[in-house]
C-alpha cells in the first residue's frame, strides 16, 4: 500500500496568502459586507447621482425654487456630503492606492467645498452679522466654489 501524501510545506507564495492578490489593500474577509457595498453597482450609481446633484443642485435651487424650499435642498446636500465622507472612508480603508493620493486630496477638497451648500455657514454668518452682510459674502463665495465643482466633474469621469 502507498503511504498517504505528505502535506505540502508552506512556500513564500502560499504562506501569507490573504486574498489580497499581491496588493496591500485591506483584507476582504475583514469586512466583506463593506467591501461589497463599495464595489456594488447600486452604491456607485447612488454616488454618481449625488455627484451630479452636488454639481448642479445649488444652482437649480437658486434658479427655480423659492426661499422656503432651501431647507429641503440643504438637507439633500448634507446627505450627499455625508455619503461622500462615508465613501472616502471606505476607499481609504479598502484601497491602498487611494490613500493620500491625488483622488483622495481631490475628494477632500470637493467635499469641504460642499459645506456652503448645506446652509450651515449661511446660518452661522447671518447670526453673527445680522443678515445683510452675510448674504453678500455668501454670494461672493458661490463664485469661488466653481473651481471646486470642476473637481467633482473629474470624480465622475474617474
Amino acid at each position: 500500500e502507498d503511504p498517504p501524501p505528505a502535506a505540502t510545506p508552506p512556500t513564500p507564495s502560499n504562506a501569507n496568502n490573504n486574498n489580497n492578490n499581491g496588493n496591500d489593500s485591506a483584507k476582504d474577509e475583514d469586512h466583506p459586507f463593506l467591501d461589497r457595498v463599495l464595489r456594488s453597482k447600486e452604491f456607485n450609481a447612488l454616488m454618481v447621482i449625488l455627484t451630479i446633484y452636488a454639481l448642479f443642485g445649488d444652482d437649480i435651487r437658486l434658479a427655480f425654487y423659492e426661499l422656503e424650499n432651501d431647507q429641503t435642498f440643504y438637507l439633500i446636500s448634507t446627505f450627499a456630503m455625508l455619503m461622500f465622507i462615508v465613501e472616502m472612508c471606505l476607499q481609504f480603508y479598502f484601497r491602498v492606492e487611494y490613500r493620500w493620493g491625488f483622488y483622495f486630496v481631490l475628494d477632500i477638497l470637493s467635499t469641504v467645498s460642499m459645506i456652503p451648500d448645506t446652509g450651515l455657514l449661511e446660518e452661522l454668518m447671518e447670526e453673527m452679522s445680522g443678515g445683510d452682510e452675510a448674504t453678500g459674502t455668501m454670494k461672493a463665495g458661490k463664485t469661488s466654489r466653481a473651481g471646486a465643482k470642476a473637481g467633482r466633474v473629474v470624480k465622475i469621469v474617474r
